[in-house]
């Protein structure tokens, strides 16, 4: 999970849409005003593609988008069409999460807490840091093997390994003078685990944790800093991943 940001409501979701769709729904609950495509498009958007909760990417191995109502649409009626109260989620996290009342017990809302303040991952696992995270990963099952710690690991494992892989060729290389071609592909190299750990892949959060809370992508950097090709889109790309890494 991390830090998502709201952004404006979509043009189509007017007043007069919103004042709607409460009739329609206060006369017949089995309507969904909020299943419009432009609703779940801008929702889509929002969550880089993904599930607010859990990081999956929507769309793949049939992990499809559901509008979640933070607030339950059971309770509060008023909200069903509060751009402030609607995220992407898949079915899972919105199935686990039900009909909880996260008015009376409170959850982790990506867009308006900040994530890592409240949890932490150890080992592709989520740890609370607060009662508010404990409370987030027991009603998401945000530790569930089958649906998420299993992929979490097996991205991570194999991003562990291109890390290993890259610091090999460096401690291969030695004192010796590295020809450009080779500082250039482990270059490209380094770019693309970075890639992995940025808002819009899958499971961001624990890949950047792998790569931020062990010393092990250190040797890269600083192989690329001494042969002046630690540029400024890995630079940026280190920083992005700083921020979403989850640790202690």
């Amino acid at each position: 999970m991390i830090k998502l940001t709201k952004k404006g409501a979509p043009t189509q979701l007017t007043q007069n849409f919103i004042d709607q769709g409460k009739i329609d729904f206060s006369a017949d609950k089995k309507s969904r005003p909020w299943a419009k495509d432009w609703i779940r498009s801008a929702l889509k958007d929002e969550s880089n593609n993904k599930c607010s909760y859990c990081e999956q990417s929507l769309g793949e191995r049939g992990l499809y988008l559901e509008v979640e109502h933070f607030y339950v649409k059971s309770v509060y009626e008023d909200k069903i069409l509060d751009w402030n109260n609607l995220l992407a989620s898949c079915k899972t996290c919105n199935l686990k999460k039900s009909t909880l009342d996260v008015g009376k017990e409170p959850i982790i809302n990506p867009f308006f807490d900040e994530p890592k303040s409240h949890l932490k991952i150890n080992r592709y696992r989520y740890e609370a840091k607060t009662d508010l995270g404990e409370v987030t990963i027991l009603s998401l099952d945000l530790n569930n093997y089958d649906s998420l710690s299993k992929n979490r690991f097996a991205l991570c494992y194999a991003i562990q390994d291109q890390i290993k892989a890259l610091v090999q060729r460096v401690q291969d290389i030695g004192a010796n003078v590295p020809s450009t071609r080779v500082v250039l592909n482990i270059r490209n190299k380094a770019t693309t685990i970075l890639q992995n750990a940025q808002p819009d892949h899958a499971f961001s959060a624990s890949v950047a944790t792998e790569i931020i809370g062990t010393a092990e992508f250190i040797p890269i950097k600083e192989f690329l800093e001494a042969n002046g090709e630690w540029n400024q889109i890995l630079s940026d790309l280190y920083d992005s991943a700083k921020d979403i890494a989850m640790l202690d």
